[in-house]
């Protein structure tokens, strides 16, 4: 199952304050509750807006790390002029190559201040 078998960690650093995200704690392990399927996929008149029972909201500020497994299920809290930079570090597997846009990669100049076998497979 690729919940078990995929690693996706999500760092996410705002650069204003913002709402931040809402995450389902314990879902990187097990599969969301119909009632989170229902809103996560707007099936039966949910939408992606709708409140989460067991949702937890993690209200950011200016400079914050929120570091989280991106296989639980999670999403933005949106309003207002969210700004920040993200970081998502996966495994190195076909299905997330089709994901990879290497315009949002570092350019070589930026690569000097990084290490730059993080951004090579």
């Amino acid at each position: 199952m690729n919940i078990e078998s995929r690693n996706v960690v999500h760092f996410r650093i705002p650069l204003r304050p913002e709402a931040g995200i809402e995450v389902i704690p314990g879902t990187h392990r097990i599969w969301d509750l119909p009632e989170e399927e229902a809103v996560r996929l707007s099936l039966n008149g949910h939408k992606p807006s709708d409140a989460l029972q067991r949702g937890l909201a993690i209200p950011l500020k200016r400079g914050d790390l929120l570091v989280f497994s991106a296989n639980m299920v999670h999403r933005g809290l949106y309003g207002g002029d969210r700004f920040a930079f993200d970081i998502i570090f996966c495994d190195d597997t076909p299905e997330f190559s089709n994901f990879i846009d290497l315009r949002n990669h570092p350019s070589g100049e930026e690569l000097a201040f990084l290490n730059p076998a993080v951004f090579m497979s």
